[in-house]
């Protein structure tokens, strides 16, 4: 079972009046969950406690035992916090928080290094194009696409 939370909170990408609206898609799946005791208190679990513009995609598994049902909850993967356009000035921040969470319990825990795959996709007002997502050093980033004209349209409109 995953779990996205529909709970709307303060306008998502923070409460500037004025700004750029983007459309975010895409999942930053975790390879390696993150377990409870990790994500229980992060900004970004679904509910309405914080305020983020990611919100982390809970895998949710139920075993039936002698004493009763026992849920248990992972982070799986980063997701935007809303299907609808919103400023998302801080989301590279806070996909910057989740992997340094994961980096914390690694280091603490022993476990296996958590990797990071995938990304989150942006589309502006303007229609300019961007994804965020974990470099090879566990830093989140922007990459931007970059137009390269031929080397024979020299000359050429």
């Amino acid at each position: 079972v995953l779990l996205r939370s529909r709970h709307r909170r303060r306008a998502v990408g923070g409460d500037r009046l004025m700004g750029y609206l983007s459309r975010y898609s895409g999942t930053i799946r975790i390879d390696n969950p993150l377990p409870w005791k990790v994500i229980k208190d992060s900004p970004s679990y679904p509910g309405p406690r914080f305020e983020s513009d990611v919100r982390l995609l809970i895998e949710q598994t139920e075993v039936d035992t002698d004493d009763g049902v026992m849920i248990s909850r992972r982070a799986v993967g980063i997701e935007p916090a809303s299907e609808d356009s919103f400023k998302g000035y801080d989301m590279v921040e806070h996909v910057q928080m989740i992997v340094n969470l994961a980096r914390e319990h690694d280091k603490t825990s022993g476990a296996d290094i958590t990797v990071f795959l995938g990304y989150i996709e942006a589309v502006g007002e303007d229609g300019e194009r961007w994804r965020i997502a974990v470099d090879n050093t566990g830093m989140v980033r922007e990459f931007r696409p970059t137009l390269v004209w031929e080397p024979e349209s020299e000359g050429r409109p």
